[in-house]
């Protein structure tokens, strides 16, 4: 979700900062992505002690599948876990490229149906 200078963020129900829940009118873009015009606290939406979508997380693992598209947007499986990278996911390569076999450090925000919303994907220096 993008925000720009022309979204509006209501704060009247608490505040918008990671791991609230939160909801959001925008319009999607063709990577997925959505360009927020609106982005408002939802404690209706869960935040209760038996939900842990939206909250961060990160872990080691190595990669196993890759998606077919040159820009590696799409569905990643690492150790086993599916990784979702989208547009604004910082891909580091510094230590070699991002491929099948590599090992690799992610960060992002867990859902509650077990996949992670990649924020970074990093390749580990020390394999």
């Amino acid at each position: 979700i993008h925000g720009s200078t022309a979204t509006l963020i209501n704060t009247e129900h608490g505040a918008v900062a990671v791991g609230a829940f939160v909801e959001e009118n925008g319009t999607q873009q063709t990577d997925g992505s959505i360009n927020a015009t609106r982005i408002e606290f939802n404690p209706s939406s869960g935040g209760g002690s038996n939900t842990t979508e939206g909250q961060a997380t990160g872990f080691k693992g190595t990669i196993q599948a890759l998606p077919g598209t040159t820009n590696l947007i799409g569905d990643w499986t690492i150790s086993g876990r599916t990784v979702h990278v989208i547009s604004s996911t910082k891909l580091r390569s510094e230590h070699g490229p991002l491929a099948v076999g590599v090992r690799v450090k992610v960060k992002g925000l867990l859902m509650n149906d077990g996949t992670v919303v990649a924020t970074k994907i990093q390749v580990r220096d020390s394999q």
